[in-house]
């Protein structure tokens, strides 16, 4: 259905320098800005080397969504250099945003949509969760955390909250993904508990961009055969 894009560091001095190092340094200062502008616009040159019926989605901090105009600059550039198309874009959001300006943030999604550009609500499930935003905001696809999937083998309660999300996003037209899904015994849950799509280490590891249409023609070989 789609990748990922992940942002990774291999500093020639110190190696592979983590995520969760780089980008709350980067949030801080401000470069998340030329950050976020280089990973999107690499994102859409990288689709563009898939066929045409799998998106990439992409993390945009709350730092760029508060520069509007900007971001809506930097995500027509990236379509027009490339020349993705839009819908194959999903743009993911995390619930911080909502919490400090969910009035812009409605409109913003809105006018993201009108572009058909999809929004995803990332991560969901975890601080100051609500199902307001479910209700409300109409993203077109609910991720939600990893933690369910560690739980959803043995804890009834995990599985009941999937159940009525599912219920939730099916009402509203949304797709509902559960993260972080590393086994076949996972996979079967979640999909009997409405769960419509995944990721995971059960499908694939963070990879190289050069990797992708190389794992793209597997899967089509293995279709194929079945």
């Amino acid at each position: 259905v789609a990748f990922e894009a992940l942002a990774r560091w291999n500093h020639a001095r110190f190696g592979e320098v983590s995520p969760s190092v780089f980008i709350p340094i980067a949030e801080s200062t401000g470069l998340i800005m030329d950050l976020g502008r280089h990973v999107l616009t690499t994102a859409c040159q990288e689709a563009m080397n898939w066929p045409e019926h799998i998106g990439v989605s992409v993390n945009v901090s709350p730092l760029q969504f508060k520069n509007r105009e900007m971001l809506f600059t930097d995500i027509w550039l990236a379509l027009s250099a490339s020349g993705l198309a839009a819908k194959r874009l999903d743009l993911e959001v995390t619930e911080s945003v909502l919490i400090e300006d969910a009035e812009g943030m409605l409109r913003l999604i809105d006018a993201l949509r009108n572009m058909e550009i999809s929004v995803s609500l990332d991560d969901f499930g975890t601080g100051y969760s609500s199902l307001a935003y479910v209700q409300n905001y109409r993203f077109d696809r609910i991720k939600l955390d990893r933690a369910f999937a560690r739980e959803i083998e043995t804890d009834r309660t995990s599985r009941a909250t999937i159940s009525a999300l599912a219920n939730i996003a099916a009402a509203t037209g949304s797709t509902l993904l559960l993260e972080g899904v590393e086994s076949e015994p996972q996979a079967r849950i979640a999909c009997a508990h409405g769960v419509t799509e995944m990721q995971g280490f059960l499908f694939s590891r963070p990879i190289p961009a050069s990797q992708i249409p190389g794992i793209i023609q597997s899967r089509f070989d293995e279709k194929r055969v079945a």
